[in-house]
């Protein structure tokens, strides 16, 4: 059981996030968003998987909803097919991101040995 910097344990965070996912999911729901139902069958798979998920899996279930949320309020903000580009140059953004860091050591030794790699 690791503990965060305040306190916190790991499956607490895991507990708020799911809430949070719910309520505004919820909130999407009553603003008659499209992604709502999508979001909602989404939150319903990660309240009963958590407890059974490593916590990259978590991650990923949390990262999947909010990119769902973001999804939600930008349709109703711009448009489906608007946010429907916008969430998925944020996923490419993503993923670009995780291949940096994990390419990161490597670039780290190449500039320790100076450049002769």
């Amino acid at each position: 059981m690791s503990l965060l910097e305040n306190g916190l344990n790991f499956e607490a965070v895991v507990v708020l996030a799911v809430m949070a996912g719910w309520f505004l999911a919820i909130i999407l729901l009553m603003l008659g968003s499209i992604v709502a139902r999508r979001l909602l069958l989404w939150m319903f798979l990660w309240t009963f998987l958590a407890s059974f998920l490593p916590p990259w899996g978590q991650a990923v279930f949390a990262v999947v909803a909010g990119l769902m949320v973001v999804q939600g309020f930008g349709a109703l903000l711009l448009g489906k097919e608007a946010a429907d580009t916008m969430v998925g140059s944020l996923a490419a953004d993503l993923v670009r991101f995780v291949f940096k860091v994990l390419i990161l050591p490597l670039r780290i030794v190449r500039r320790l040995l100076g450049g002769q790699l």
